[in-house]
């Protein structure tokens, strides 16, 4: 099976010698691996060059330049360095809403807390607040309070 790459290739081939490569003998057979050596595997043809270092067509294979062999490097750590913007940005807009309920808070607001109490705000303190249940009061401090209910 062939591929369209081989196929331009030989045309191009073909087209650059002329109707003379039409007439011409075909080629002679590769010579036979030397044991130990490489083979390309798309033409059978024995590799030249130390192994791992030469293309199909024997000509070694040029070495990346410090830039290309960087480039995942860079490309891993500006990848890195969205992720953590992304994060701090996250946890800024939480802390800034945080910031808005605990100063929005007042006298008979009812309230959510983080372990799922409701009940409403009874007396207000520093750190602190007092809720008012359906059955006595309880004390919580303010960092326990998830939502404001409507």
């Amino acid at each position: 099976m062939t591929t369209n790459a081989s196929l331009s290739s030989a045309w191009l081939a073909f087209a650059q010698a002329g109707t003379e490569a039409a007439a011409a003998p075909a080629a002679a057979a590769p010579a036979a691996p030397v044991a130990g050596q490489a083979i390309s595997p798309l033409s059978n043809a024995p590799l030249t060059g130390a192994p791992g270092t030469a293309t199909a067509t024997g000509v070694p294979a040029a070495k990346p330049s410090a830039m290309q062999a960087a480039f995942p490097l860079f490309m891993m750590i500006g990848l890195l360095v969205l992720m953590i913007g992304f994060s701090f940005m996250a946890s800024k807009k939480e802390k800034k809403r945080r910031e808005t309920l605990m100063s929005s808070l007042k006298k008979g607001d009812r309230i959510v807390t983080s372990s799922g109490i409701v009940g409403e705000i009874h007396e207000l303190l520093d750190n602190e607040v007092v809720l008012r249940l359906e059955e006595g009061r309880m004390r919580l401090s303010k960092g326990s309070i998830a939502t404001i209910l409507p």
